[in-house]
This record gives structure tokens, C-alpha cells and sequence, in this order.
């Protein structure tokens, strides 16, 4: 089965270009005679000598690119990851009269409202935004990152919504069962500086714990700190705390870095953005067998609990200071880190999701 797959960026760093990549070699590993061919804006040489890889530079833009390879590899169908532009790939699915399938982890026109801009900047962005949206409707299945976006998609696109949460490889993350002794709790945030992510209720809570000389914290992200507010505060913690700031970690040895942590932090706050969003980031440090320390929010509940697999803390200084207090248990460390790759083992393997992902473009194309 001839398969084209597009992803807008699948050179990104960000969890949707690493979910897109779980997918992709997913379905080349479970999809029985699947031959991918990708369309995307770059490509690693990994993906140029795995794929047929059709650059939408190269092509001259993404709704040339993707039918010339339609055409090319006389697909069967169109897998979409990310709604990023789906409106231009419905209509060139429609145009070669092959199904499409479209694969979300949010809704970029809703993500906007929250977004600290000026109105009229806002508005536009929407109005750029919305037939990403619209172009939703002409997909055979929509299948869903995470579970509350998924209980707004089956509402408004009835029989079509698949919940397909997480998607790692668990076998990519080392985990051993018992951590190395240290002096201090290694403690690591990864991920941009958007407002989102709740970076400054991290540090909030840093500053409340203080100087203890049993924690470190490491922050990584893959963004510029453009909030001077923010930047400033950063400055002054690690002067006057055990905060470190490391440069972005490159994905391919994310696994190995990830083993040398001991607790993974995510401290998002309440907000439509992430409610609707299901961090890439908790997956694999489930997977790596780390303690995960989350506010207690809807997606981050979903992923620790039942069976309590984490430390979930109400989304303010003193409960996520509280949490990360007790992380230095080591005990605790290590019952929850072994509960947590077990849940990520039966619940978000690829060997679990990805024929999720099959089953429906097997019943779409019957439809």
C-alpha cells in the first residue's frame, strides 16, 4: 500500500515533529506493505536514505509537492500529521480522489485566544487558522493526541475520532531498576519557554525550596529566553540556587541524558492550550522509568494516575514545591518510576498505538 505522509516540519524539535517521526517509523515497522513517502519542509539524512522524501522547497510548495508525490507513488492514501495546512491536503486528496486520514494534537485557532498578543494580531492568526480547522472535515479518521481533544473531536466529528494518546518507542529509553546512588536529586525540565508550560510556576517553586543542597534543577530548553522578566529571574536563581541552564539536548541522545536525571518536571498550569495538549515529554520519561512530577491537570491525570504511576501536586508554588520535596525519597523514586514505564509499556508503546492508527485507515478506506 503507496502511502503519503505529510508533516510540516519533520526537521522541528518540538514534540510534534518527534511524535510524527514515532508514527512514521511505526507504520513502517507494523504497516504490513506500507511504502511511505514524505513530504515535509526538511529531512534529516537518516529519513533521506530510509524514505522517498518529496521537499516542499524543492517542489515549490506544499500543495505542488504533495501531488506530485500522489502521483509518483500512486497513493493509496494521505496521512496529515499535525492540522497544519490540511485544508491545502484535503484539497489535493479531493483533486487525486485518494482518502485522507489526519493525525492532531491540538487545535492551533483555540491555542491562539490564549496567546499574549495584541487583538488584531490575534484575530489574524485565527482568520489564517481556521481552514486548518475547516479542512478537518474532509478526513476519513481523525486520529486524537490526547484525551480531552479527543472527547471535542468525537462530539463534533462523530464516528470519525480515534484516541491515540502518547506513541514512543519504550525500548529506545534505558531504564534500570535501580538508579545510582548520588548526593543530590537530579530534577529536569525540558521544553520550550512558552507560557503554557507553566516555567515561571517552576521557578516559583525553586525559589520557595531554596538553596537545599540534596536537589539540582536542570533546565533545557530548545527556545530563546525572550522574556527579559523571565530571563532576569532565571539569572538571579542560579545565583542563588542549585538551577543550571543546559543547551538543548539533540533528540537522538535525549534517551541517554534522560537516564542520567533522576525526576522529570512538568509544571504546567490550567489553560485551554493545555488542556488540550498531551505532553510528549511525560511518555518517555514514564518510559525511561523516572519519577514524573506534574500538576494535577487533566492530561497529566490521564498519563499518572490509575494506576498512580507520578507525583500529581495541585498547579501552585507551595504544592509543586511540596512535590518535589518528596521526590527526594529515593524509595519513592523508585516505585513510581517502575509503575510509570510499566503504564508506558501497556498503554503508549508503538507496538500498542501505531495498529490503533492501522485499524483506522483500514476502516476508513473500507468506508
Amino acid at each position: 500500500m503507496n502511502v503519503v505522509v505529510y508533516v510540516p516540519n519533520l526537521g522541528g524539535k518540538t514534540g510534534s515533529p518527534i511524535r510524527a517521526l514515532n508514527i512514521i517509523y511505526g507504520l513502517r515497522k507494523f504497516g504490513v506493505g506500507y511504502n511511505l513517502n514524505l513530504v515535509s519542509s526538511g529531512f534529516d539524512d537518516e529519513l533521506m536514505n530510509s524514505f522517498t522524501c518529496y521537499s516542499t522547497q524543492t517542489y515549490g510548495g506544499i500543495k505542488q509537492a504533495v501531488s506530485f508525490a500522489v502521483q509518483e507513488s500512486r497513493a493509496d492514501f494521505i496521512l496529515c500529521i499535525t492540522h497544519a495546512h490540511v485544508n491545502i491536503i484535503n484539497k489535493v486528496a479531493r483533486k487525486c480522489n485518494v482518502p485522507l486520514f489526519v493525525d492532531i494534537h491540538g487545535i492551533r485557532s483555540l491555542e491562539i485566544l490564549e496567546e499574549p498578543i495584541r487583538l488584531l494580531r490575534k484575530i489574524k492568526n485565527i482568520y489564517e487558522c481556521l481552514p486548518w480547522f475547516l479542512g478537518l472535515f474532509g478526513a476519513r479518521k481523525i486520529f486524537c493526541a490526547n484525551p480531552k481533544l479527543y472527547d471535542l473531536m468525537r462530539i463534533i466529528f462523530w464516528g470519525r475520532a480515534i484516541k491515540v494518546c502518547g506513541i514512543t518507542d519504550v525500548s529506545s529509553f534505558k531504564y534500570a531498576e535501580n538508579e545510582s546512588r548520588s548526593k543530590h536529586v537530579k530534577i529536569l525540565y525540558a521544553g520550550n519557554l512558552n507560557a503554557y508550560q507553566g516555567v515561571d510556576l517552576l521557578l516559583d517553586a525553586i525559589e520557595l525550596i531554596g538553596d537545599d543542597r540534596g536537589l539540582k534543577f536542570y533546565l533545557a530548553s530548545n527556545s530563546d529566553i525572550s522574556n527579559v522578566k523571565l530571563r532576569d529571574r532565571i539569572i538571579d536563581l542560579k545565583k542563588s540556587s542549585n538551577l543550571y541552564v543546559i543547551d538543548p539536548i539533540a533528540y537522538k541522545l535525549y534517551p541517554k541524558f534522560l537516564a542520567t536525571m533522576d525526576v522529570f518536571v512538568i509544571p504546567r498550569k490550567f489553560s485551554l492550550t493545555a488542556y488540550l495538549a498531551f505532553p510528549q515529554k511525560i511518555v518517555e520519561s514514564m518510559s525511561s522509568g523516572k519519577c514524573v512530577i506534574a500538576t494535577d491537570i487533566a492530561p497529566h491525570r490521564f498519563a499518572l494516575k490509575d494506576p498512580l504511576c507520578g507525583i500529581l501536586c495541585k498547579p501552585d508554588p507551595k504544592n509543586l514545591a511540596n512535590a518535589i520535596i518528596r521526590s527526594k525519597n529515593r524509595k519513592l523514586r523508585m516505585v513510581l518510576g517502575k509503575l510509570a514505564r510499566k503504564k508506558a509499556t501497556e498503554s503508549y508503546d508503538i507496538s500498542v498505538q501505531i495498529p490503533k492508527i492501522i485499524r483506522g485507515i483500514e476502516e476508513g478506506i473500507a468506508s
